[in-house]
């Protein structure tokens, strides 16, 4: 199993939960969105621009799920569901470490898509997905996240 790297800062209300596949990622998402702008720290600032895959926009700026939808692009109902547990577990207003397949389904409607009839059988039949410590919970698997991040950085770099 591929390790997934992580950093979680909390300064007064701003939070940041930074993962990804190398340790260089994770820093560069830090210097992108935590460490910019602030005064205190005695280094050059990184472009507003830099391409990082692991947030979901570049101005801290709340996304909407269907904005999200349009930049991953998911065809299958398997990658709505991860798109939408992603955006669960990232999203500062939102931010939970896992929950309930029915939480997951229940974000269908703001796509104006239509739930999976079953939606503990299509996360739990996914590799996108792994269970959490809380029975009934999950949360997205290194697979899932990567999967996200890929599809967000290629739609930031073009």
């Amino acid at each position: 199993m591929e390790e997934l790297y992580r950093v979680w800062i909390k300064d007064g209300t701003f939070e940041l939960d930074a993962r990804g596949p190398s340790a260089e990622f994770v820093e560069r998402t830090v210097e992108t969105y935590y460490l910019r702008g602030r005064s205190d720290v005695g280094r050059e600032q990184p472009s507003t621009n830099a391409a990082n895959a692991g947030a979901l926009v570049g101005d801290l700026r709340p996304t909407s799920l269907r904005e999200l939808r349009r930049r991953i692009g998911p065809e299958k109902k398997t990658e709505v569901a991860a798109m939408i547990a992603y955006y669960l577990e990232n999203q500062p207003e939102v931010a939970v470490q896992e929950w309930k397949p029915s939480e997951v389904a229940a974000r269908f409607s703001e796509l104006r898509e239509e739930a999976p009839s079953n939606p503990a059988m299509t996360i739990g039949s996914s590799d996108f997905f792994m269970r959490s410590g809380t029975a009934g919970h999950y949360k997205l698997s290194s697979t899932g996240v990567r999967w996200i991040e890929l599809r967000l950085s290629e739609t930031s770099e073009g």
